[in-house]
Order: C-alpha cells, then sequence, then structure tokens
C-alpha cells in the first residue's frame, strides 16, 4: 500500500512539530506516511534538523498558508490524503485568512480529510453557537463554521473534516500567566478519549492523528455536528 501523504502546517512549531513527532512514533511510520511539513523558512535550522532526522518520511514545503496556491501546485493533484490546520492569533495575517484560503485549495487540489486545531467554547453543541468575545476564539470559530458549511455545498462528500477543540496548553502556563485551566498537548493524545458519535458524517474533539491516519473510521456517515 502506498504511503498516505499528510501536510502539516507548522511543522517546526509547537502543535504542528507534535503532530509531525506524533505521527513518526505510530509503528512502521516510514512506511505509512509520507510527511509533508509546510514552514515559512525552509533554511531555519528547525526546518532542516527534521529533515535530517527523519530523511525519506519528512519533505518540506517553503510557503505561507494565506497564499496556499504554490503550497499544493509543488504536489500532483489528489495526492494529499490529508492536511493538519492550526492557525496562530496575534500574527499580522489574521487567523481567519491563515485558513480559509488554505482550505479552499486544500478541497480543490482534492485533499480528502482536513483537520483543523481550534478552541473549546463552552463544549461540543454550545461551541457552534458561542464564539465569544474573546478574539482569537471568535476567528477560530468562524473558521469551524467555514469548513463545516463548505463541506455541505460540495457534491458527493468531496471531503471530510476533523474539529479539534482542546482547552489551555501547558506549554502555555509560564510565570505572569493568570489563566491556569489546562489541557494535554494536541500532539501528545496517542489514543482517542473523545470519538465522533456514531452516524455522524463529520467528527470533533478527535484526536489529531486518528483523524489523519484513519479519517473514514473517525467520521462515519449521517447527520453533521452542530445541527438538529
Amino acid at each position: 500500500m502506498a504511503p498516505q501523504n499528510i501536510v502539516v502546517v507548522g511543522a517546526t512549531g509547537q502543535q504542528g512539530g507534535a503532530v509531525v513527532k506524533s505521527l513518526l512514533d505510530l509503528p512502521e511510520s516510514s512506511s505509512r506516511f509520507r510527511i509533508l511539513a509546510l514552514t515559512r523558512n525552509a533554511q531555519s535550522e528547525r526546518a532542516r534538523h527534521l529533515v535530517s532526522e527523519h530523511n525519506g518520511t519528512v519533505s518540506l514545503i517553503e510557503g505561507d498558508n494565506a497564499d496556499p496556491g504554490p503550497i499544493f501546485a509543488s504536489q500532483p493533484e489528489g495526492s494529499i490524503d490529508s492536511i493538519f490546520i492550526v492557525t496562530v492569533p496575534g500574527q499580522k495575517t489574521p487567523e481567519e485568512q491563515q485558513a480559509i484560503p488554505l482550505i479552499d485549495a486544500a478541497v480543490a487540489h482534492g485533499v480528502k480529510h482536513i483537520v483543523f486545531s481550534s478552541v473549546d467554547r463552552g463544549g461540543d453543541e454550545k461551541s457552534w453557537t458561542n464564539p465569544t468575545t474573546i478574539k482569537h476564539f471568535l476567528a477560530k470559530h468562524n473558521i469551524e463554521l467555514y469548513l463545516r458549511d463548505k463541506a455541505d455545498k460540495e457534491a458527493g462528500g468531496k471531503f471530510t473534516w476533523t474539529i479539534l477543540r482542546p482547552v489551555c496548553f501547558m506549554d502555555n502556563m509560564k510565570p505572569g500567566h493568570a489563566v491556569l485551566h489546562v489541557h494535554g498537548h494536541v500532539g501528545r493524545r496517542a489514543e482517542a478519549r473523545h470519538q465522533a458519535p456514531a452516524g455522524r458524517r463529520q467528527g470533533y474533539r478527535r484526536v489529531w492523528y486518528q483523524g489523519l491516519e484513519r479519517p473514514r473510521e473517525v467520521v462515519g456517515q449521517g447527520r453533521q455536528p452542530g445541527r438538529r
């Protein structure tokens, strides 16, 4: 069986790097996956170290997820199985613009499954209708709705998706932080603790690597979450 091609956004950062590490920790990962690590600077020390450490399994793609055309142009159409998307608040490019053009380009390219790392806003059902007044929570809420609704509009179930909604990361707990609600790091959750309910076409609060590796097991078929 040919290895699955998985694009990981921010592969040299915290979440993306943890995604890459956890995929590579899976049994026989070198024959099961080809990881396309998206980075803004392929010449950075972290990018070069990532490739040298996992030569043959990890390849670099240099690009800007706000301008994703060149990212997908470098790969044969329909060749990418999954993509992991994470957005970063406080950047020059708003979070919606970090994710939405990338989602559109991925779907147009034929990517089969999209995993988006969002944030919890009061539980699975409330999160769909509770953007909150926190700027980066609102941005991620908008991206979630765009991803869900785009899947609705695409005929024939063109792609499936998984949304992760962690809360605060332990990695962010540094002296001076006032918020002390913590959650395990997305990339280190090696077992599924919250599975998409049976009979739903899309999944949420799902451990990321199973959404990337076995999307059909994650998503099932049927009613959409957040819809009556």
